[in-house]
């Protein structure tokens, strides 16, 4: 994790959990222990993820903007409201 002092303030970056699993996971693999099967999906998973992402989110996660209402759709609301 690297931190930078800029302005006399300590800048760190934000850290996930899947940051924190990963690292988990390359700690066991480098010293020398094997993951479970369990262990294994999880690096699997993210690195689809990353994969799936690397050009922008996919269809199911674009959201879409909910249109104005038209001025004369506002005026009648407004003639309703209290």
């Amino acid at each position: 994790m690297v931190t930078s002092v800029t302005d006399m303030g300590l800048i760190s970056p934000t850290v996930t959990g899947t940051d924190m699993v990963m690292i988990n996971l390359n700690n066991k693999i480098g010293r020398g222990m094997t993951l479970n099967s369990c262990e294994t999906l999880i690096p699997i998973t993210v690195g689809a993820h990353a994969a799936n992402y690397a050009f922008g989110p996919d269809m199911a996660h674009f959201t879409v903007p909910t249109p104005d209402l038209p001025e004369i759709a506002k005026g009648a609301l407004a003639n309703y409201s209290s």
